[in-house]
């Protein structure tokens, strides 16, 4: 896997759901876990892993990587790659028919910005698990012949699940809006959590900012909070404050699993 601790995002985050089902799994049936992350170190291992799961980090060193994926492999074992650039090193076992390899597909490099390899390793693989029926359907009308099914992830366990239905509403939160006015987050909030990339804009920042004077119109208590950081940020601020919405906008940057917790919440 890429990571799932040290690392940001949302395929970290998920990783952790994904650990949890493979650990699970391989004590129901018996079976040895290793997991191999490529950006992270030893000390990173995620602790709801059961003492039995072997985890290895690289600190990004693919050669390493590559190399122990290929040591640690058998043929009766499963292979499951988080991200489909992690999955060249089994190119080989693929292409003799001598491994069995799940990919996970979470976005555009499974569909606008698929590299060759990419194309034949989806191809081959066992299963493709797209992570929404968006990601399955680009994948479809970019590909033919693989076998690929949608399978939703749930949020990272480090975020606290309700058990039951919220209170009565009560303003919590306070946030600076992109005018520079601070406001306390109201009862119609809509939240986007993404990093902010000038090369991944189907994100959705600007088109719910497109959309957001329309809603506006509409609902005029309506508030939208971006966070995440990038190289796009201060594009996307800018054109809000250009639509003439910079009051009902908010960007807090990066910020805590506790926080993120609260806004969810909200």
């Amino acid at each position: 896997m890429t990571g799932a601790t040290r690392v940001g995002g949302g395929i970290a985050a998920a990783n952790l759901n994904v650990l949890a089902a493979l650990d699970e799994l391989a004590r129901n049936l018996g079976l040895q876990l290793f997991v191999l992350s490529l950006h992270e170190l030893d000390c990173d291992r995620p602790n709801n892993l059961r003492g039995e799961v072997v985890f290895k980090g690289y600190s990004g060193r693919k050669a390493a990587f590559a190399k122990d994926l290929m040591l640690e492999f058998r043929p009766a074992a499963l292979c499951v790659f988080d991200h489909v650039h992690l999955a060249v090193p089994a190119m080989p076992l693929l292409a003799l028919g001598i491994a069995k390899v799940i990919i996970f597909a979470h976005g555009s490099e499974s569909s606008q910005r698929m590299r060759n390899s990419s194309r034949w390793l989806f191809r081959h693989a066992t299963l493709c698990l797209a992570n929404s029926a968006v990601t399955l359907r680009r994948m479809s009308d970019a590909l033919t012949n693989f076998t690929g099914v949608e399978c939703a992830l749930g949020l990272s366990p480090r975020h606290s699940l309700n058990l039951r239905l919220p209170g009565p509403y009560k303003p919590s939160i306070t946030l600076t809006s992109l005018s520079g006015r601070h406001f306390p987050l109201g009862r119609r909030v809509l939240l986007l959590v993404a990093r902010m990339v000038s090369t991944e804009r189907e994100k959705g920042h600007f088109r719910l900012l497109d959309a957001w004077p329309s809603v506006l119109a509409e609902f005029a208590d309506a508030q939208l909070v971006f966070t995440g950081t990038g190289d796009d940020r201060e594009h996307i601020a800018r054109y809000a404050v250009e639509l003439g919405v910079g009051d009902s906008v908010f960007m807090p940057g990066f910020v805590s699993d506790d926080f993120l917790g609260r806004l969810y919440a909200h």
